[in-house]
């Protein structure tokens, strides 16, 4: 049935955190693997930043039609991506 169960929030949410931390994880391994050393706290806040372009996507996505909203979310992506090359280009 389709009902509503509130225990599938907990474990989704859990799951999404548990996702955010691992990646925020893999961003950590990687960067140590440059002998750069940001504190754990800011890349979980800069990869954060993902969630902005997500939520405006899915607004376009309401309001528009899938490909502007595709071309925004690939506008965002690559946006978040030349973000945390040039964080770490003055980092070094």
């Amino acid at each position: 049935m389709n009902r509503f169960d509130p225990t599938v929030l907990g474990l989704q949410m859990f799951a999404c955190m548990s996702l955010w931390i691992f990646e925020c994880s893999i961003f950590k391994f990687l960067f140590y693997l440059q002998s750069l050393y940001p504190a754990f706290f800011e890349l979980f806040s800069f990869i954060g930043y993902k969630f902005v372009g997500l939520a405006l996507s899915d607004l376009l996505r309401v309001l528009t039609n899938n490909t502007i909203a595709n071309c925004a979310l690939g506008y965002f992506s690559f946006m978040m991506c030349a973000f945390m090359v040039l964080l770490n280009v003055r980092t070094i």
